[in-house]
């Protein structure tokens, strides 16, 4: 089960923590999967083989959801940094 946990960070730190989190990307295992069910497949072993393809599907999903994450607040991110910077409350500063 995945949970959402929410915290606040310096702007100018998201860059790294996005790269923190694509970190945790990582193919092998569902490969390593779908190449094990190949192979049982060709021995005529189909349940493990479905088994293993579930498990493939699972840990995709799982990568989908953390680069569905990593892009949500990379684009938060970019909007951030391209919007114009609002006065503070209390700034008195006149621009005209």
């Amino acid at each position: 089960m995945d949970v959402r946990i929410s915290y606040g960070t310096d702007i100018n730190k998201v860059p790294e923590k996005i790269l923190d989190m694509l970190d945790e990307f990582d193919t092998y295992e569902a490969n390593k999967f779908v190449d094990i069910s190949k192979q049982l497949i060709e021995l005529s072993n189909l349940e493990v083989s479905y088994t293993l393809l579930e498990k493939a599907r699972r840990k995709l999903a799982s990568l989908d959801r953390l680069l569905n994450d990593a892009q949500m607040i990379l684009e938060g991110f970019v909007s951030a940094k391209t919007q114009p910077e609002k006065p503070e409350a209390g700034d008195k500063t006149n621009v005209d």
